[in-house]
């Protein structure tokens, strides 16, 4: 009986937003009410009507996401037991078999509820075992813990105010942005000999920026040798830029092969932390602009080295790097 109904939390997992199986779920946390149903291979969830998260199955592992397509978190069967892992990839809960029903336990262990099959559906309960909620099976659905997080924390700082930023999120294989050096999770700052940058167009509100990076960005599509400049975070930093500048190289005209989001949050930055994160980033821009303007004014180089001297480059090859530098600098200045 423990096997089948091991397979049963397992199929859950793997089957519970896959097209076909569908199910609602009706959970109340922390003071916030939401909603999930299944729709193609995800699960939409709620709250008052608007769209919040949702959930998407790939490889056996839920990832959760923001309407912006934000990383919420995760959750993944590792060993005996199913694990949730924030967007940092750092354990916030986990999910385990016993005595018949799911038992959830924060990430040092205490119990924080439980998921009961009753007939056909599930009810959940939290850790003093009061009904928070159900859905309509029985197949024990894996409650959006990283989601639930998210959602208490709006509510905990509603009057939060910020800015979006504009951030990479997928590459394709072979693009010209993956020859060009680009990597997710690079922010984008501009393009060399564009009159505008990043900055240009904050605003705390998705729906007023995308559409103005959308149409900066689509105006360079057939540009000839395109410069893209981004700005790269230190993984695992939030809410303090400690990353670097970097312009990739140049790109041809058409598609180059990138995914971006703008978005107010996201696992380097939070709402209340995005202004400061914005303002760290452009003074990091404005001091690479400085150190590229020194490079550019500094002399040609030192005589040329023999190799005898060890010397690998010669006056040539530093004459031919300082004309890079400033046709790099003249592009970004316009």
């Amino acid at each position: 009986m423990k096997k089948i109904f091991l397979f049963l939390c397992a199929f859950a997992l793997a089957s519970s937003a896959a097209a076909g199986f569908a199910y609602n779920i009706d959970v109340t946390v922390g003071g916030v009410r939401y909603t999930g149903r299944t729709f193609g291979n995800g699960v939409e969830y709620r709250v008052g009507g608007k769209v919040v998260g949702y959930a998407k199955t790939m490889g056996g592992v839920l990832t959760y996401t923001a309407p912006n397509n934000a990383t919420l978190g995760t959750v993944r069967k590792v060993g005996n037991r199913w694990e949730y892992r924030d967007a940092r990839n750092a354990p916030i809960a986990r999910v385990e078999e016993l005595g018949g029903r799911h038992t959830y336990k924060s990430a040092n262990g205490s119990v924080i509820g439980y998921a009961v099959p009753l007939g056909g559906r599930t009810e959940y309960r939290a850790g003093n075992n009061a009904a928070i909620g159900s859905a309509d099976t029985n197949t024990l659905p894996f409650r959006p813990i990283p989601l639930e997080n998210y959602l208490k924390r709006q509510k905990k700082a509603p009057a939060a105010k910020g800015v979006c930023l504009t951030r990479i999120t997928k590459l394709t294989p072979g693009g010209q942005a993956i020859g060009a050096g680009l990597q997710p999770g690079d922010f984008l700052i501009t393009f060399a000999g564009k009159d505008w940058t990043i900055f240009d167009l904050l605003n705390a509100s998705h729906e007023v920026m995308h559409p103005k990076v959308a149409e900066k960005v689509k105006s360079t599509r057939e540009d000839d040798h395109l410069v893209m400049i981004v700005y790269r975070p230190v993984p695992g930093e939030r809410d303090h830029a400690g990353g670097a500048i970097v312009a990739l190289a140049p790109m041809n005209p058409g598609m180059k092969g990138y995914t971006y989001t703008t978005a107010a949050d996201c696992e380097y930055y939070t709402v209340a932390g995005s202004k400061k994160y914005a303002a760290e980033i452009k003074a990091i821009y404005e001091r690479w602009l400085e150190q590229e303007k020194a490079k550019a004014e500094q002399p040609a180089g030192a005589p040329e080295k023999s190799p005898e001297d060890g010397g690998a480059a010669g006056k040539s090859s530093a004459l031919n790097a300082a004309l890079r530098v400033l046709e790099l600098l003249a592009a970004i200045l316009g």
